[in-house]
């Protein structure tokens, strides 16, 4: 019993230690490392100035655009990403009270939190002042209020979700069919409440097209300030396979990744297979996360689900003693970070498209996650405040 007390105290510090890094972040990365946060912003703007609505990329984001762009519009970097900060972990929370097999698993509990902070990609991901993580918090609180049977608030907090990025449309069908088990009379009145209120946050987008079927289907790309909008994103099928592959396996960390492949590997080898099939939720949502970066396998946010769901896995089903492994190389990547591929970019200048023209196979140390990401998000602040109009730009917002 005590052996367990001074294990769960070594637990709570080492979370209180990520929540004070966090705030640390939140106060020094500007406005993050994603430049999509400046075209949200410049949404904002336009609204204040010209009272229309110009969406930041493909079909708006109407939520992030408002909630993100008016509170860095109002409030500056320094509190906007303070926000995102407490929402990022309060979605960790969240997902693992809607999605937990024990209801008094409390020390699971604290180490799928930490799994989840101390993995650099993911918390340098969802502490950009972006769509992504008010994404995952809204969908995460749509599944603790489904998980308390509070039907009318999970259908508002999906419908809130869809507002923020539409394509979480496929995990809350997914979720409420294959894990919130209702009456289908009950499914069918919620999936229609919670596709009308995501779908009245685009209205704008189809007025702005005059609900134009032409104009909605010549929409094939991700942009924003600083992209090219002349051409679509498009990959030849086997480098846009290295990409998924290359981009999940450094989502987890490159040691990590083998881990948890040989866990994963061991469950089906001890025949754990009806013990899996319990988190075939959980499962199709990482199949289907994975499924849509396949076809655009660019920013690793994207699949943050995916990292999520394999963490909330393996903390039910693994050991302690590979839990801690796991956390000890997710704390030391942020400051020694292991990578395999030597990739070549068309441009040095940071304020350009990263466009990769070739990469090869060599294992080498690099700089750290956390200096990299405190370098791109200093470097993005400098880029992407230009583009904004002037009086927003350097007297306003690169102030604040």
């Amino acid at each position: 019993m005590i052996s367990d007390k001074i294990e769960q105290n070594i637990l709570n510090f080492l979370i209180l230690i990520c929540l004070i890094f966090f705030f640390y972040i939140s106060q020094n990365n500007f406005y993050g490392a994603d430049h999509d946060t400046f075209s949200q912003v410049n949404t904002f703007i336009r609204i204040i100035e010209d009272g229309k609505y110009s969406r930041s990329r493909t079909f708006g984001f109407p939520v992030s655009e408002i909630l993100l762009g008016g509170s860095i519009f109002f409030f500056g970097a320094k509190v906007s990403s303070l926000i995102i900060a407490i929402i990022f972990s309060l979605s960790i929370v969240f997902f693992f009270h809607a999605f937990k097999k024990d209801e008094k698993d409390n020390l699971n509990l604290k180490f799928f939190v930490l799994l989840c902070f101390t993995n650099p990609i993911l918390v340098f991901d969802n502490l950009n002042i972006i769509d992504y993580p008010i994404s995952l918090f809204f969908f995460s609180l749509g599944c603790f209020f489904a998980s308390k049977k509070e039907h009318i608030l999970m259908s508002i907090f999906f419908g809130i979700c869809l507002g923020c990025r539409i394509n979480f449309a496929l995990f809350i069908l997914i979720y409420l069919i294959f894990f919130h088990k209702i009456e289908f009379q009950i499914l069918l009145k919620n999936l229609i409440l919670t596709f009308f209120i995501g779908g009245l946050f685009y209205l704008p987008f189809l007025i702005s097209i005059n609900f134009s079927y032409d104009s909605f289907s010549k929409i094939k790309t991700l942009g924003g300030l600083r992209f090219n909008h002349t051409s679509n994103l498009e990959f030849m099928f086997f480098e846009q396979l290295s990409r998924f592959v290359y981009k999940i396996i450094y989502s987890f960390g490159f040691i990590p990744s083998l881990i948890i492949f040989s866990l994963f590997i061991q469950f089906f080898m001890q025949h754990k297979l009806i013990t899996i099939f319990k988190y075939k939720t959980e499962i199709l949502i990482i199949i289907s996360n994975l499924l849509l970066f396949f076809s655009l396998p660019t920013k690793t946010a994207i699949i943050s689900l995916v990292v999520i769901f394999v963490y909330l896995i393996i903390t039910e089903l693994s050991k302690k003693k590979y839990l801690y492994i796991l956390i000890f190389f997710n704390i030391v990547s942020f400051f020694i970070s292991i990578n395999f591929i030597n990739i070549n970019y068309k441009y040095a200048d940071p304020c350009k498209p990263k466009q990769a023209i070739s990469a090869k196979i060599q294992f080498y140390f690099e700089e750290s996650h956390m200096k990299k990401y405190l370098e791109k998000s200093f470097n993005n602040m400098v880029c992407s405040v230009i583009e904004l109009p002037f009086n927003y730009g350097n007297k306003f917002l690169i102030k604040k």
